[in-house]
């Protein structure tokens, strides 16, 4: 008996000190903000997908996503824009009020703490006739060009990113259109959705993520963050000053003071430019649609292997602007390019490399001054090798 309780007592301790998966940390440095390439989703169905569980140590397999469709947005450098300063990069979308659609720019900035945010939108002059919906022949609703800064804030990531951390934020975002409607008199009489948004933050889970590869095979596990999000919205019309009237919103659909809330799930990964995957839920919890980018899987599949590719040498560091610097990267690729951002993420110098010595020459351009800064490296295919730190001085 006291042998067996050993023995037990033996595999109880053995099985206690097994080593487990470790959560990661997601810093700044980690998380790449990428403009002028385009950024490839696909989109899942949704009739067979489950809404995943939370917790640590998690293992998320959506290795057999069907897609349905795919998008591709160009993502673009903001740098200059005098309506947005912290803006570093923005993208083409669509508005839709209603089932009329308005194009837009929407743009994506970083403050001096690294966190992320959209501060505003612009809108591109779009008139849409509505005589379907309202009964006269010339009834019309415009939406001007112009650009939109939103009060208030949502920040959409806060560095470090790490369990169990949790954030908030809220906006007001003020939409203008000009409406003409014969049957109340309206000539092009100036309006306004304005929208209340907030948003609950949450990291709630980590662990490893499974998504298909651009062959629809099942890719490589990713070390993942889950981000749970509760977004609501509050709709509320005005027709010059006062509230738009039911007569006037019931045939677009539209209610005063309308609710919304969404739910969704967002996975994160080190070295990687967006969540890798996104699940959508209804409001009684189910899967309506998720979205995941098969670049991911390009990604080195663990945290030891993005350590040991962090450690490429640079030299010399610290570096005199406009000088070269050399960075020994062995024989991993022969050919691709490297970007260099500053500490607040804004691409500042973007270079073809050649590799095909195992070893970088890149000449620094002047324009940089003096501070810290990170690399990253890809290769042809952009797929990122690596990234490092410089400092740079007068």
């Amino acid at each position: 008996m006291i042998k067996f309780l050993q023995f037990t007592f033996s595999i109880f301790f053995c099985l206690a000190f097994l080593p487990l998966n470790s959560q990661i940390t997601i810093e700044q440095e980690d998380y790449l903000f990428l403009t002028d390439f385009v950024d490839t989703v696909y989109w899942a169905q949704s009739q067979t997908i489950e809404a995943p569980s939370e917790g640590p140590d998690q293992f998320w397999d959506y290795g057999n996503l069907s897609h349905t469709n795919t998008s591709y947005t160009e993502l673009k450098s903001a740098d200059g824009n005098p309506h947005y300063p912290d803006a570093f990069g923005y993208w083409e979308s669509n508005f839709t009020f209603s089932g009329l659609i308005a194009p837009v720019i929407q743009y994506y900035a970083i403050d001096e703490d690294g966190s992320q945010y959209q501060p505003g939108v612009f809108f591109r002059d779009t008139t849409h006739s509505i005589s379907p919906i309202s009964g006269g022949s010339k009834d019309e609703l415009t939406f001007p060009e112009r650009f939109d800064l939103f009060e208030g804030r949502v920040n959409l990531l806060e560095f470090p990113l790490e369990y169990t951390n949790m954030w908030e934020g809220s906006r007001k975002e003020v939409t203008d259109f000009n409406v003409t409607v014969e049957a109340f008199g309206m000539a092009q009489a100036p309006g306004n959705l304005t929208r209340f948004l907030s948003e609950e933050r949450e990291i709630t889970g980590w662990g490893e993520v499974v998504i298909p590869n651009a062959e629809g095979e099942p890719g490589h596990p990713i070390e993942v963050l889950q981000v749970k999000v509760i977004q609501n919205m509050v709709d509320s019309f005005f027709v010059g000053e006062s509230p738009a009237p039911p007569s006037l919103l019931n045939p677009f659909g539209l209610t005063q003071g309308s609710e919304t809330t969404y739910t969704f799930y967002l996975f994160f990964t080190k070295g990687f430019h967006n969540n890798v995957l996104r699940v959508n839920l209804t409001s009684s919890g189910e899967v309506f649609s998720a979205s995941y980018r098969p670049s991911a899987n390009d990604l080195i599949s663990n945290t030891s292997d993005i350590a040991a590719v962090k450690d490429f040498k640079l030299y010399p560091n610290p570096v005199r602007t406009g000088s070269s610097v050399t960075i020994e990267t062995g024989d991993q690729f022969t050919e691709g390019y490297i970007r260099i951002v500053d500490i607040s993420g804004r691409q500042v110098h973007r270079a073809a490399i050649d590799n095909q010595t195992g070893q970088i020459q890149l000449d620094l351009p002047a324009h940089l001054i003096s501070g810290n800064y990170f690399y990253h490296i890809f290769n042809h295919s952009g797929t990122i090798i690596g990234t490092g730190k410089m400092n740079i001085v007068d």
